[in-house]
């Protein structure tokens, strides 16, 4: 049974997939992680074969069976470890970002799962592309326009903007 409750980069079970996966062809299978708030996406990135044809989809094999009885598949499982692997927490509160590679042919055992991982500071949720956010840190001074009724208020707006 290839069940595990952890799974770590030296797991057996996570092993026994990656020499499944070297067995079919599959040279490399990349995962994108995103996440904050308290909600995080996987997604399958790349499935690389090592006669250098690429897909986006894995095929879909069963590995095993869950602790009642369902298959357990190849994606579903690679999926959840890409997921579980990362040490930080790239879900909840900032969370963070990246990729998760099995590279199943690597030579080196270190070399087989590669996480390249980055993790947001406290209070940044990744919104700074919020267009209402660009005036924010403006320091603008509105009170000499508003004293002559025929000025022009967006003078001190653009002259603060652009210095």
């Amino acid at each position: 049974m290839l069940h595990s409750a952890t799974i770590t980069p030296d797991s057996d079970c996570l092993h026994a997939v990656l020499d499944l996966l070297s067995g079919i062809g599959i040279d490399a299978v990349t995962y994108s992680l995103s996440g904050g708030g308290d909600s995080g996406e996987t997604e399958l990135e790349s499935v690389h074969y090592l006669g250098g044809q690429d897909a986006t989809a894995l095929p879909r094999l069963p590995i095993g069976f869950s602790p009642d009885g369902r298959p357990q598949w190849l994606g579903e499982y690679l999926e959840g470890a890409a997921a579980d692997l990362p040490e930080g927490d790239w879900v909840n509160n900032e969370g963070g970002y990246g990729t998760v590679t099995f590279a199943p042919t690597a030579t080196d055992p270190d070399d087989r799962v590669d996480i390249d991982m980055t993790y947001r500071p406290d209070g940044d949720y990744g919104d700074d592309d919020d267009p209402d956010d660009i005036f924010e840190d403006l320091d603008i001074d509105l009170s000499e326009a508003a004293r002559d009724p025929g000025g022009s208020i967006a003078a001190p707006i653009i002259a603060e903007f652009l210095s």
